[in-house]
């Protein structure tokens, strides 16, 4: 990423990643469907953190994107549209980490937070079928991938990416 890149981090929570985007000279763009959350951003990190739902239009153009298990709590309809918005506010060189739980069918918790699961050939079918081409796909505990229009790759190769923008080397 380009130094001022402007990172969506959607579904914020707390803040925690927006911050360590902002250390390291991104502009990030935290957004929560929760009061509650976005309030902890904005008092711990001061972020200029928003309160906003994945069905708000995206109307800025974003360098990256950190979707970090969040859209698991969208059905899977609505997790296509999701990502096709997503795909439309990323610019054409732009990357974006999605970390999901793998699995089947959809539930909730024992606070009834709705949770849908989806194996990783379903995700790369759904992923690809929103206009990004998959080239390569590590799974591991955190089950991370990075996407960019047109290519995957691993949560490894997104902080490699970081580090590489930020020493400066393309």
């Amino acid at each position: 990423l380009p130094k001022q890149a402007r990172v969506l981090d959607w579904g914020c929570g707390p803040g925690t990643h927006s911050k360590q985007m902002l250390d390291a000279g991104f502009v990030p763009d935290p957004m929560d469907a929760s009061v509650e959350m976005v309030t902890l951003a904005r008092e711990k990190y001061a972020l200029d953190a928003r309160v906003g739902y994945f069905d708000d239009e995206l109307t800025d153009f974003y360098h990256g994107a950190w979707v970090n298990f969040s859209l698991l709590h969208v059905s899977q309809p609505a997790f296509i549209r999701h990502l096709s918005q997503l795909f439309k506010a990323m610019m054409p060189d732009g990357i974006f980490h999605l970390g999901m739980k793998r699995g089947i069918g959809e539930k909730r918790d024992k606070l009834q937070r709705y949770y849908t699961f989806y194996e990783t050939s379903e995700l790369t079918d759904l992923i690809e079928a929103s206009g990004f081409q998959i080239i390569d796909i590590e799974e591991g505990v955190g089950n991370s991938i990075l996407i960019k229009p047109n290519q995957i790759g691993t949560l490894t190769e997104t902080l490699a990416a970081i580090e590489m923008a930020q020493k400066g080397i393309p």
